[in-house]
């Protein structure tokens, strides 16, 4: 005889264990092993030193009081079922609305992106991996055009992704959906839109990174029951993997590097390593290592400048990435004969506008841009990224790569340059990258 499995959903967001039984068979896939960090006093020797300990432990992907979980782990469930022959009774009110096929005014969809656009469509919920350039507005205006009655919502994090998004709906005469930062919209009345919105769409879902995040405050009162996301670099700590999964859906579709590249979507990326030697003196902590070997490291500093001369001189633009806003000064200090600009979170949009425009236009050669052009920044001629601000996390060094990507007719190929920094810390971070680097197979063959 089966062992059977009970779940009620309650409603696009939230669904409930039925018995004591369920919640047994149910703890394996809806927990994972995790980590408490604690710090404590230990005698060592005639000194008495901190020491960092840890203490393993479950946690549950559900509250254990009320036996409720996330709508978004229902795909795993019936997998989790299906391999252990449970038989699950799912109570669901579900209705099924016909979508319509795809159709937006002067776009003639790639077979990739129809065949994502269909697998969403039939889904209903999840999200979507797919390197930046690969058209991801475009897909998510083919899946609005779907459903023409459907109330929609489309949330990002920056206000020029913003307006280059609501831009080209409408272009395409897409008008069925409202736009907002995440900023904004985390501060209106949930009364006003828990039950307004019959799809909601995240652009940059990566920023969906914990129960405690602006965007997890607002979907966990959206009754919106199509929801999907899109990211080229999707979380991989598992309490940030496991908040994008519930609340918007497990991975629904994936349109790999190598695909967009054979594909010839985006550009194939070059790697170039500069070595930088330099001596610091002895420092403890991170952030003096970081303010001396890459904001105010001179050596440094005057050697990304005369990087982004040479890529000039030869008719390529250059972005430079920069972490600190003083990092952006001292280097803009140095391009005296650099046709150059410094982007900074307090630049207004419009001048980010005129500035983007002159810089796709060749007009301005290179570009100082801090955080704020990380992302969401549309620039298809660029030719060159400069990792000016080190670091190791996958997603920022992804993400910052990802400008170059855009394909256009003249270029097919763009250059990402990164620094081989020698230092505590900092040369630790370098290998990080190179870990990403080569991961991705560019590392081998062009070092």
């Amino acid at each position: 005889m089966h062992k059977v499995v009970k779940i009620k959903k309650l409603d696009a967001v939230h669904c409930k264990i039925m018995d004591k039984e369920s919640e047994n068979l149910l703890l394996p896939v809806l927990s994972y092993k995790s980590y408490r960090h604690f710090i404590k006093k230990v005698r060592y020797g005639s000194r008495v030193v901190k020491r960092h300990f840890k203490t393993p432990y479950v946690q549950k992907l559900y509250d254990g009081r009320n036996k409720i979980f996330l709508t978004g782990f229902v795909p795993r469930i019936k997998e989790y079922c299906t391999q252990n022959e449970y038989q699950l009774d799912y109570i669901s009110y579900d209705i099924n609305v016909q979508p319509e096929p795809p159709q937006v005014t002067g776009i003639d969809f790639r077979d990739y992106q129809k065949d994502i656009i269909l697998s969403s469509v039939e889904k209903k919920r999840g999200f979507v991996k797919a390197p930046t350039g690969s058209g991801k507005t475009t897909i998510f205006l083919g899946i609005i055009s779907c459903f023409p009655a459907f109330s929609v919502l489309i949330l990002c994090d920056k206000v020029s992704l913003l307006n280059q998004l609501k831009e080209e709906a409408v272009k395409r005469k897409i008008n069925n959906c409202e736009f907002s930062t995440i900023q904004s919209f985390v501060n209106r009345d949930p009364n006003d839109y828990s039950d307004y919105f019959d799809m909601v769409i995240v652009d940059e879902c990566h920023h969906l990174s914990g129960m405690k995040t602006m965007y997890a405050k607002v979907l966990e009162k959206m009754l919106a029951e199509y929801r999907y996301g899109f990211t080229a670099t999707p979380p991989k700590e598992k309490a940030k993997k496991y908040a994008l999964e519930g609340l918007i859906g497990p991975m629904i579709a994936e349109f790999t590097e190598k695909e967009a590249i054979e594909k010839k979507v985006i550009s194939k990326p070059k790697l170039t390593l500069e070595s930088v030697e330099f001596d610091l003196p002895y420092m403890r902590k991170y952030v003096d290592f970081y303010e001396q070997g890459i904001i105010n490291n001179i050596k440094r500093n005057k050697r990304i400048i005369r990087i982004a001369k040479r890529r000039n001189r030869i008719g390529k633009t250059c972005l430079i990435m920069v972490k600190e806003i003083q990092h952006g000064e001292n280097l803009l200090e140095l391009a005296n004969n650099l046709n150059c600009k410094f982007i900074r979170g307090e630049t207004k949009s419009d001048t980010r506008e005129k500035i983007k425009l002159a810089f796709n236009d060749k007009n301005i050669m290179t570009i100082i841009a801090t955080a704020v052009w990380k992302e969401g920044i549309d620039i298809p001629t660029l030719d060159v990224v400069i990792n000016a601000i080190g670091g190791k996390s996958e997603i920022q060094t992804l993400q910052m790569i990802g400008r170059g990507s855009r394909v256009t007719e003249d270029k097919t190929q763009f250059e990402i340059v990164d620094f081989l920094d020698s230092c505590k810390y900092l040369a630790e971070h370098s290998i990080e990258r190179m870990k990403i680097y080569n991961k991705k197979g560019w590392l081998t063959k062009n070092v």
